[in-house]
């Protein structure tokens, strides 16, 4: 007994001595930095009481003309906002091979929709972006606009009708019914009639993509920080719920287009013509049509 408290009180030590230690990695290197609070490391509120975009551009406002780059931290993980223009440019343009990755968490095996292109790393990237460079052509983006000039006008008709109803409208709801339309229509072949019915299965479950909570944002946290650890312990990106609707719809929508023979000018026709040309899975498919997704909530 008295071992076992001995070992953890030098695990807790450990711990603590790390976190100190950690908590300096930006000041040991001279960077300015954000105050590091355990468990949120600089994320505290985000996810919460405003949005990861919000939470950046204010770091961004806060530290704008003072350096060329902040330094944070996601859970323990050191991240690096860059704000200088020049240096931006260095990363994303003249040196992006050396800063391709991102901080996207994925699990092939538990999570097939969250292995996508903005989540993929190194090579993987490399090869999936190869295969999808023609996807998203303006050419095979122009095909689909028929079909999103068709929900526009049912989006002008709605809101027509609805003011009739209401002066007061909650227009965030709103776009984000047509923007589910738009996508469900486009990237999953299907109507969710989302402008119709605002409890629809597809705005549903759109919702619940980024509706994480002080948990989810903690398992975030967590996989964004130790994401090997994360697919050992079977954590996933997206709720188990949300991985069955949006895997299980795309993957009956394809088949049946397959077996059909159906043409329509949206993004599962491109991903067909593209499923004949290379060794991409359903999976893999599904996932690359989740990413529009990840916008609308």
């Amino acid at each position: 007994m008295h071992l076992f408290i001995f070992f953890l009180l030098v695990f807790f030590t450990y711990i603590y001595v790390w976190l100190n230690k950690r908590k300096n990695y930006w000041k040991d290197r001279g960077f300015l930095h954000e105050k590091f609070e355990f468990p949120f490391g600089s994320f505290k509120g985000i996810g919460s009481e405003k949005s990861m975009c919000i939470g950046l551009d204010e770091y961004y406002k806060k530290y704008k003309g003072k350096g060329m780059a902040v330094g944070l931290f996601c859970f323990v993980k050191p991240l690096l906002l860059p704000i200088d223009p020049e240096l931006i440019k260095m990363i994303c343009v003249q040196n992006f091979d050396a800063f391709q990755d991102r901080l996207i968490y994925y699990n092939k095996e538990d999570d097939p929709i969250s292995v996508h292109l903005l989540a993929l790393e190194g090579q993987k990237w490399k090869e999936r972006r190869q295969k999808l460079t023609f996807v998203f052509s303006s050419a095979k983006m122009r095909l689909m606009f028929d079909i999103i000039q068709l929900i526009g006008n049912h989006f002008v008709q709605s809101l027509e009708n609805a003011i009739k109803k209401s002066n007061q409208l909650e227009m965030h709801d709103w776009l984000a019914r047509f923007t589910t339309d738009v996508i469900s229509n486009v990237a999953f072949g299907m109507d969710s009639s989302s402008l119709n019915n605002p409890q629809a299965d597809m705005r549903k479950y759109g919702k619940e993509i980024l509706n994480l909570g002080p948990t989810g944002f903690l398992k975030f946290l967590f996989t964004s920080s130790f994401p090997a650890l994360s697919r050992k312990l079977h954590i996933t990106a997206n709720k188990k719920n949300v991985i069955d609707f949006f895997y299980n719809t795309f993957k009956k929508n394809i088949e049946q287009r397959e077996r059909t023979e159906t043409f329509r000018k949206d993004f599962i026709q491109i991903l067909l013509e593209l499923k004949k040309s290379s060794s991409l899975t359903v999976s893999e498919l599904a996932a690359e049509s989740f990413i529009f997704f990840l916008g609308v909530c």
